[in-house]
């Protein structure tokens, strides 16, 4: 059961894409909505340097890799501060189900 419930946790808590369809208000947009349009825009500046700045020199440098990662990060934070509290029942969970020989 606290296998299912861990599994459901992380299904919605990565799940942008409802946020996309239904959710109007901004202060209602969950993380990984505003990190997904943060990537996009940082995309789209980089792919329209010559619209975004006066200088493009400074829009060359906008980070690309490192900053998916560090959203990466940002998004797996949460789950993972709280996932030590309910490492034993996920444990306990698997074991129990599991095909004993």
């Amino acid at each position: 059961m606290a296998t299912m419930a861990l599994f459901s946790t992380i299904l919605f808590w990565n799940d942008w894409f409802n946020a996309l369809l239904f959710i109007r208000a901004e202060d209602k947009y969950p993380v990984q909505f505003l990190m997904i349009r943060v990537l996009n825009d940082i995309q789209y500046l980089r792919e329209n340097v010559q619209l975004a700045a006066q200088n493009p020199e400074l829009m060359r440098d906008l980070p690309n890799e490192s900053l998916q990662m560090a959203m990466a990060v940002v998004g797996m934070g949460p789950i993972l501060l709280v996932y030590p509290f309910f490492q034993k029942y996920f444990v306990k969970g698997l074991t129990i189900g599991a095909v004993k020989g």
